[in-house]
């Protein structure tokens, strides 16, 4: 194989690879929207806005799964 055509097929892989880890950023994104918006319209008490969009810019996304489903089982979240 010529070398334009290796160097072609890695710059291929990684444009790809971008891509990929792009649509995953804007799904990731998406979910932490709607995360955010469970989180203020469920559990804000008028003084809880700041950190909630703390957490959801600063966790990731597993994390911020994982603390939902835990504020839904604590009912003394809710306001």
């Amino acid at each position: 194989m010529c070398l334009v055509c290796v160097v072609w097929i890695l710059h291929r892989r990684q444009i790809l690879k971008e891509i990929a880890e792009y649509q995953l950023n804007v799904l990731n994104a998406a979910e932490k929207a709607k995360i955010l918006e469970a989180f203020l319209s469920n559990y804000n008490d008028g003084r809880k806005k700041t950190f909630f969009y703390a957490a959801v810019n600063l966790l990731e996304l597993q994390d911020l799964q994982t603390a939902l489903r835990e504020f839904e089982h604590k009912p003394i979240w809710k306001h």
